[in-house]
């Protein structure tokens, strides 16, 4: 008898965790191509790089299998890197354009002359980095420029 009460017991547990399952997924159902209702943007997340008082080794942005640092003052360049089991610790992955014929490299200089593109700021958000660089160089008297 007592084996019968446990199992009409688990069974009643197991019904009613059941239903209130499938209600909870039929009431978060959305239509297809809409947008989940959250109160927050992804705006909301988002962290000017130029504010922020972090180090720049600090800074990593991860999409759930792998994490990577931006290179500093870099506009395209890629630093440390991690994607479980692999790491690329004292990775550098630097990027170089070429624009109407002429190499423009992601140099972080700052100094006279050719220096490539040059880091204006970043966003980050959770999933992304956002960079912006300008190169403006006039070689051979033709103005190059790229934003």
């Amino acid at each position: 008898m007592n084996t019968k009460k446990r199992l009409k017991s688990w069974l009643t547990w197991t019904l009613i965790s059941g239903l209130l399952v499938s209600l909870l997924c039929l009431t978060a159902q959305q239509m297809p191509g809409e947008a989940p209702a959250t109160p927050w943007k992804l705006a909301d997340f988002a962290l000017d790089l130029n504010a922020s008082l972090a180090p720049d080794n600090h800074v990593w942005v991860g999409s759930g299998q792998v994490t990577v640092q931006p290179q500093a003052r870099k506009t395209l360049g890629i630093g440390e890197w991690n994607a479980p089991p692999f790491a690329g610790r004292s990775f550098t992955a630097d990027i170089t354009m070429r624009l109407n014929g002429h190499t423009v490299p992601d140099a972080a200089s700052y100094g006279k002359g050719d220096v490539g593109l040059l880091y204006q700021g970043g966003t980050w958000f959770p999933h992304q980095i956002v960079r912006q660089g300008t190169y403006q160089q006039d070689i051979d008297g033709q103005r190059h420029l790229a934003e």
